[in-house]
């Protein structure tokens, strides 16, 4: 799926590599294009790049956990999942600022340009350290999405369309 942006990230990952070589990167989902495969051979990041096919729900809770950050920069999103995912585990989140992952994440998360790798990278290296502030920020965003509070507002719209 090009919208995921995979090349990019494999691109940002790179860039940020080069000075934080401790890092891995955890391609968790489904299979990656031949295109994909191909870049992190050519960037030569084989050793590097972990990948996880169709990971459950624990592996995803798994990985979310214990990850230093969410990097997705997705270009399109239908609702931003993974965004909700990570901070709800306290992982910190670098996306793109774009609808609607931007108004899931607000001023939640770090913000990247999905299509500047050197510039995202930087971003990530300045920000990676002091991760702590926005974490915070993301225990007290994630609670807009409580199902109960959802159900509860989805239920007083409809009373409210029935209403008029």
């Amino acid at each position: 799926m090009f919208y995921k942006n995979k090349l990019n990230l494999i691109r940002i990952y790179s860039e940020f590599f080069k000075k934080n070589k401790k890092y891995k990167l955890v391609l968790a989902g489904g299979l990656n294009s031949k295109k994909v495969l191909n870049l992190i051979k050519k960037l030569k990041l084989d050793d590097n790049v972990i990948e996880i096919y169709n990971p459950n729900f624990n592996d995803l809770k798994s990985l979310y956990s214990n990850a230093e950050a969410l990097i997705f920069p997705s270009i399109y999103e239908g609702f931003g999942r993974p965004i909700i995912e990570a901070q709800s585990l306290g992982c910190p989140v670098f996306t793109s600022n774009l609808p609607p992952i931007n108004e899931i994440g607000l001023d939640t998360v770090y913000y990247i340009d999905p299509f500047d790798p050197k510039k995202s990278a930087r971003i990530i290296n300045n920000k990676i350290k002091n991760k702590k502030k926005i974490i915070l920020k993301a225990y007290k965003n994630i609670k807009r999405f409580d199902e109960k509070l959802i159900s509860i507002q989805l239920l007083n719209y409809y009373r409210k369309i029935y209403k008029s």
